[in-house]
């Protein structure tokens, strides 16, 4: 039993680790996260006058994802099917789902999380998730270990993210929403 609570407390702690080495790095790479050529042309299509305001790597915490097939194959092959499974679990049950790495822009209309490419290869149906600005009832931000997390709540759910210069990006969402 204390084994598998090292390994927990590892696994944990190697996780906060990796967020905060992850979160530094981002920082310099935000360019990245520009929406360019279908990207841009998805998230500008909710209507004509819809322009990009802001963009940020991120990741969103979503309750839903399963790994898929691929990933349980190459896990299995690596001998890591294992403790991945347990890492997953693990991860879901101590943060409320699992955190994907993708970018999240906010445009004139609405507020867009598109997943990346490696996500979207090893989860089951990870599809972009866009909320109407006019939807929102709150946004806000509370601590998070190497960025602040930030709640965009709508009647229909939330959406929960954390990206570099999180207050920056909750302001600009704020500024953003109609009649607010």
């Amino acid at each position: 039993m204390e084994e598998l609570t090292s390994i927990a407390i590892f696994l944990v702690v190697l996780i906060v680790v990796l967020l905060v080495v992850f979160s530094l790095i981002s920082v310099g790479l935000g360019a990245i996260a520009r929406p360019k050529g279908e990207d841009l042309a998805f998230v500008t299509s909710s209507a004509a006058d819809e322009a990009v305001v802001d963009f940020r790597v991120a990741n969103a915490r979503l309750r839903e994802v399963e790994t898929n097939l691929f990933f349980g194959l190459l896990a299995k092959s690596l001998d890591f099917d294992v403790a991945a499974a347990g890492s997953f679990y693990l991860i879901k049950k101590l943060t409320g789902g699992m955190w994907v790495g993708g970018r999240v822009i906010l445009t004139t209309h609405r507020i867009i999380f598109l997943p990346n490419a490696m996500n979207r290869a090893v989860t089951q149906d990870l599809r972009a998730i866009a909320l109407m600005l006019v939807d929102v009832i709150e946004v806000s931000d509370r601590f998070g270990v190497g960025t602040r997390i930030i709640d965009v709540e709508t009647p229909g759910g939330a959406l929960t993210f954390r990206c570099p210069r999180s207050r920056q990006f909750k302001e600009a969402v704020a500024q953003a929403l109609p009649g607010k």
